[in-house]
């Protein structure tokens, strides 16, 4: 109310003693004096502008729950709301807040309209667009025909056809893509895992009969851990600290399979073992000898196994026995026929044998049809870089 007043007023010393006050350390700003100073426009004088601008985007959402809040002018918030320093969960969060603010005085459709040009719109999840771009609002150009619209156009991006916006500095877990938790996740392995203590280098991690299998190689020659999600805890079941009665050269990948079994590539050992209810067999006899493996999959009701294989440059299927060269050649290339995956290419076998190949080398994704003698390219293809296209 001071700070209103010497405004007010022009007492240019008050509103200097006050911004030297409010913005050092024992004025100690909280949400519902920023929150006032905003309401009043842009706070007052070099000092209190730039605390209380940092303040207000380290603790958007705190300042927002303040009644104060509902008197921003339009210009305020957009501004904030355009900042990649703005400290929010997720899009959908900013997205809310603007709606608050709309509805706190009557008369705000225009301006709260005006304001959605500040928000992120492909950064929200799929469902969350797919949800509110299939409103249908009376009005048309209205606030909810307005986001509808934007939620539409937005969900391109999720398809790779559109230049996605600045992410914001907040959103610290997008490792994972699109519209995911902008806070990342909970950890529930390793170091920082709540009652683990064990320290752990996950390589590999696959989904196994309600819980995880995790490949740690923080250890010669690696070992598969069975990790319990509610429990926060694991158990060996391969390598080292396990019952199984089996000796490993070098783990290189795992692959969950059905019936409770689960697949380890020993890459030095040139094999691959099936560990089923506590016991081990090799699955990889055939008349094809496998040379410097890197991945292994495992696919349909015939348990076919499919290994990325000579460094990469081809891939093996091995099922009942016998096996066959699906992909690539004994030598590696850059053609359509050829494959080029390097140690850290890895494979993924979809329903009815399709392969989806990282193949490293050539910075591009493979799909390999049954029976082709060639692949496609899905992704990448031009190089290594940072284009849409790369």
């Amino acid at each position: 109310e001071l700070a209103r007043l010497a405004r007010r007023w022009e007492l240019l010393s008050l509103q200097e003693a006050l911004a030297t006050v409010v913005a050092s350390e024992e004025g100690g700003l909280t949400p519902e004096v920023v929150a006032g100073l905003f309401a009043l426009g842009e706070p007052f004088g070099e000092q209190l502008g730039a605390a209380a601008r940092s303040y207000v985007l380290g603790n958007f959402a705190s300042c927002a729950m303040t009644e104060p809040f509902a008197r921003w002018p339009q210009k305020v918030l957009e501004h904030l709301l355009k900042s990649d320093q703005l400290n929010v969960s997720s899009e959908e969060e900013a997205l809310l807040w603007v709606t608050k603010w709309r509805a706190a005085k009557a008369g705000r459709e225009e301006t709260s309209v005006a304001i959605l040009t500040a928000i992120r719109w492909p950064l929200m999840s799929l469902h969350s667009l797919e949800t509110l771009s299939d409103m249908k609002p009376a009005t048309p150009s209205s606030f909810a025909d307005t986001v509808a619209t934007r939620c539409k156009a937005a969900k391109v991006a999720h398809q790779g056809l559109e230049t996605l916006p600045n992410v914001r500095q907040s959103f610290n877990g997008w490792w994972a893509g699109l519209g995911c938790a902008a806070k990342g996740g909970v950890i529930i392995a390793g170091q920082g895992c709540p009652g683990s203590k064990e320290a752990i280098k996950v390589k590999a991690v696959r989904p196994h009969e309600g819980t995880l299998l995790l490949l740690d190689a923080s250890e010669e020659p690696g070992r598969v851990l069975q990790w319990f999600l509610r429990m926060h805890s694991g158990r060996s079941v391969a390598g080292k600290g396990s019952e199984l009665d089996m000796t490993f050269e070098d783990m290189a990948d795992i692959w969950s399979g059905p019936d409770d079994a689960f697949y380890i590539l020993d890459r030095d050992a040139e094999r691959v073992v099936q560990v089923r209810q506590g016991e081990a067999e090799l699955v990889n006899q055939g008349t094809i000898r496998l040379e410097r493996p890197c991945s292994v999959a495992v696919e349909g009701p015939d348990r076919a196994i499919y290994v990325l294989d000579r460094e990469g440059s081809r891939v093996v299927r091995y099922v009942r026995g016998r096996a066959v060269q699906v992909a690539g050649g004994t030598e590696a290339g850059s053609g359509a026929a050829q494959l080029n995956a390097g140690p850290t290419g890895r494979i993924y076998a979809a329903k009815g044998g399709r392969l989806y190949i990282s193949d490293t080398g050539n910075h591009r994704v493979q799909r390999w049809d049954p029976g082709a003698k060639v692949g496609i390219t899905v992704a990448g293809g031009h190089g290594c870089g940072s284009g849409a296209d790369q």
